[in-house]
């Protein structure tokens, strides 16, 4: 889950506990926490079993010394779409549609995760953006009515209404005949 603070202190070093308390050496302040954006409410607890993915590890990319020369730290996810028994085929579609540039040929959702030191923690992430990713995919997308327009009687009021503005301004003008 992920989580945005606000407020207007900010910490560089420090803990965030769950009542929204955030401890940064000896001061503490009170943040509040908002969600990020999550169109899938419905869907948010949503987990994929295990048994759906495969993980392998790889070598990270760029900076990062003899750890990235030395040990595969980067977790590369493997969810099969079409295996998946418990997604039904509208949402495997949308899931197709909505992460095409992430779906190689076989049908596999493939997410790489890099972002941590450790290769637990990486596996972790990457579990977790699959989750949210076909979360996402299942929520049915809400039929949008088209737009009509402006209405006859909206029409007619809004002329009555510049009319009556044109009046109030010609009013505020001042004649020839009130300077002499």
């Amino acid at each position: 889950m992920f989580y945005l603070r606000t407020g207007v202190k900010r910490c560089s070093s420090s803990l965030l506990h769950e009542r929204g308390v955030q401890e940064s050496g000896s001061a503490v302040f009170a943040v509040r926490l908002k969600h990020g954006k999550s169109a899938y409410k419905k869907h948010k607890d949503f987990r994929i079993p295990e048994k759906f993915i495969k993980y392998k590890a790889i070598r990270s990319s760029g900076p990062g010394g003899q750890n990235v020369n030395k040990v595969s730290t980067c977790v590369e996810a493997r969810f099969d779409i079409g295996g998946a028994t418990f997604l039904n085929e509208d949402a495997k579609k949308r899931l197709l549609t909505q992460q095409s540039n992430r779906v190689n040929k076989k049908g596999e959702l493939v997410i790489q995760a890099q972002e941590e030191r450790t290769q637990d923690r990486n596996k972790v992430i990457a579990k977790e953006r699959i989750d949210q990713i076909v979360a996402h995919a299942m929520v049915e997308p809400k039929e949008r009515d088209m737009w009509q327009g402006v209405g006859e009687v909206t029409k007619l009021r809004r002329k009555d209404m510049k009319q009556h503005r044109k009046q109030v301004k010609s009013n505020r003008k001042m004649s020839k005949s009130d300077y002499f």
